[in-house]
């Protein structure tokens, strides 16, 4: 359920914290790793972003080879496609309080560490009851294989590995894109 299309997931765990569930994402060795936005967000902790439990380099012994891991907190939420299909109506104050809101949040909260998230769609936001969060931006650059609906026009026409680092107008766009799904969807 986890993996990317640049990742393979697989079950781990917290021994320092049993009560913690994670998977660990092993990423493809052929693309360049976001160190610095993993070594932020294994440091920061903000409720609104997929919490990052740790980064690192494993050797991999079915492989005979060593691949960047991020192990990250299990989320126990739907993503918002998901809901989608579940749910055909939702309040637009919701949409924007409980939602859109908190996006933004996190989204400034990574911008401020000069992070750019890069993956902003709705089967990357999750949403529980008066929860939202953010899902991972770690196993790929930013954009890499985001949906081209959710980037502005000079990227959207970009191939996936020339679309850059990016930068804030990136993610606030993807926003803007989101906001609107969101009202069409659950109106």
């Amino acid at each position: 359920q986890y993996n990317t299309p640049l990742a393979e997931a697989f079950a781990a765990s917290d021994l320092n914290q049993s009560n913690r569930e994670g998977y660990a994402l092993v990423l493809k060795p052929n693309l360049p790793y976001r160190t610095k936005a993993a070594e932020v967000l294994s440091a920061s902790s903000n409720d609104n972003i997929q919490t990052v439990m740790g980064t690192g380099t494993v050797m991999l012994s079915h492989l005979d080879a060593a691949r960047h891991v991020v192990f990250l907190e299990t989320l126990n939420a739907p993503s918002l496609a998901d809901i989608h299909r579940q749910t055909p109506r939702m309040h637009e104050h919701k949409v924007t309080d409980l939602i859109l809101q908190p996006v933004y949040n996190a989204v400034q909260a990574m911008h401020s560490r000069d992070i750019v998230h890069g993956s902003i769609n709705t089967k990357n936001v999750y949403f529980s009851e008066n929860t939202c969060v953010l899902g991972e931006c770690l196993s790929a650059p930013a954009g890499y294989y985001q949906d081209p609906l959710y980037e502005p026009l000079e990227r959207m026409m970009a191939n996936d590995n020339g679309r850059g680092h990016g930068d804030m107008t990136v993610d606030v766009y993807a926003i803007g894109v989101l906001d609107n799904q969101l009202f069409f969807f659950f109106h």
